[in-house]
């Protein structure tokens, strides 16, 4: 991966990011489980809240960062304050 260019590879990243852009196009969250390899339904919805705290805590940054510059914040709608869903039983 280094002589690509890409830093900071890890396949934990990979795994992260697959899990989010699953969940954001609405794939269902056992279907997501089942990809993860999570025995319990309970880990995938907090597997997929960290990885919607870190979106959110990124955006944050984005925007002070957008502010110093003296530029307006781009608004997000997206994932990050993306309501939890529950799966189905």
């Amino acid at each position: 991966m280094q002589k690509a260019g890409v830093a900071n590879f890890t396949l934990h990243r990979i795994r992260a990011s697959g899990a989010s852009l699953m969940d954001e196009m609405d794939v269902p969250l056992s279907s997501i489980q089942r990809i993860l390899g999570h025995g319990d339904r309970r880990s995938t919805e907090i597997y997929l809240e960290q990885m919607r705290e870190v979106q959110r805590e990124a955006i944050d940054v984005f925007e002070q960062a957008s502010r110093s510059f003296g530029k307006s914040p781009l608004k997000f709608t997206h994932s990050p304050n993306k309501p939890k869903r529950r799966l189905r039983n």
